[in-house]
């Protein structure tokens, strides 16, 4: 299993990471932004800390959705996760 710190003290398994997204990028994409939302609504979204998110990591867990907001760029994790994941912040 290859870990990603994602802030803070949580770190998640990058097998289960579907996309890294920029907050920016998310708030310019209808579906991106919607999928987040319903993570929200169904109450499958964590935030490492009270600073403002500049990222999402879209995660599957038990088949199911799973948001993690993050205080790192999207930029900075996709490093991290040396292109094992998918970009969406264009």
């Amino acid at each position: 299993m290859d870990l990603l710190h994602i802030g803070g003290d949580a770190m998640v398994d990058i097998g289960e990471v579907i996309a890294i997204v920029s907050r920016d990028t998310a708030m310019r994409s209808r579906d991106t932004r919607r999928a987040i939302d319903a993570a929200i609504g169904s109450g499958r979204i964590r935030s490492i800390s009270d600073a403002p998110e500049k990222s999402y990591v879209l995660m599957e867990r038990n088949g199911a959705l799973t948001v993690w907001s993050s205080p790192i760029a999207a930029e900075t994790l996709l490093k991290r996760a040396a292109g094992r994941v998918c970009a969406l912040n264009e």
